[in-house]
């Protein structure tokens, strides 16, 4: 097993020795904020196993086999890894640009350094966009039901992507972390642009996810509806379906 991660290490090698023994895979990886290095302590850790078509495990299999708090574990097929076909709720393109620059092989074949990534086009911004919309409704419920700090996550994360989607329009860029994020945003925004200080609030609130400002769920939606997505409908009449990263 790899030591790139000595503080979570241990825990790391326990799951993959467990999925080793139960499914055999091709190849396990870590992804997300712990891949990236800007986890929280109470962050999840997000772990890719990759077996080939003929091979295949479901995640039903993967949950009885492994129980874990904090752990979510998600079954890839290798053969559609490679075509950017996998079957992910996620965006396709970005998805896998972000495993590509971000994810580290726990186990097994290097599937990730084999992996190309298909181009980002401007629809996928705009397809990305409508999904962190999808965040931002999640906040809102959550909200609704009194999962304040659930909400409050929500809220962050959708921000931060959706600000991201509006920086890889424009820019033809893609940010991996929280920090490359506000920090390109606030570069690009004017002190006293109507959504500077929402953004840096989303990435603080992140880090301090027991703040509570339930204000803040909406003027996100507001800066989703008003500000992101009317610029990524003009570039999309001016340019049509650009390549925005190769």
């Amino acid at each position: 097993m790899p030591t790139a991660f000595p503080e979570i290490q241990e825990r790391l090698d326990h799951i993959c020795e467990r999925l080793v023994t139960a499914f055999d895979p091709k190849s396990i990886f870590l992804y997300g904020s712990r891949a990236r290095g800007d986890h929280l302590e109470t962050s999840d850790y997000e772990i890719g196993v990759v077996c080939t078509q003929e091979n295949h495990i479901n995640i039903t299999a993967i949950k009885e086999a492994i129980r874990a708090k904090n752990v979510n574990i998600y079954p890839f097929v290798y053969e559609k890894m490679m075509t950017g076909t996998c079957d992910i709720p996620f965006v396709k393109p970005l998805f896998l640009r972000e495993l590509k620059l971000t994810a580290r092989t726990l186990y097994g074949d290097p599937v990730i350094d084999e992996l190309v990534p298909p181009p980002i086009m401007l629809l996928d911004a705009i397809k990305s966009l409508r999904f962190n919309l999808g965040y931002a409704l999640s906040a809102l419920l959550a909200e609704r039901a009194g999962a304040h700090r659930l909400g409050m996550n929500q809220f962050s994360k959708s921000n931060l992507f959706a600000t991201r989607d509006c920086l890889l329009a424009q820019h033809g860029v893609f940010y991996t972390t929280y920090e490359e994020i506000l920090n390109r945003a606030l570069e690009c925004l004017p002190p006293d642009a109507p959504w500077h200080e929402l953004i840096k609030t989303a990435y603080n609130t992140r880090l301090n996810p027991g703040m509570v400002y339930s204000k803040l769920i909406y003027d996100n939606i507001s800066f989703l509806n008003q500000y992101i997505e009317p610029k990524l409908n003009r570039l999309f009449q001016e340019k049509g379906n650009v390549t925005l990263l190769a």
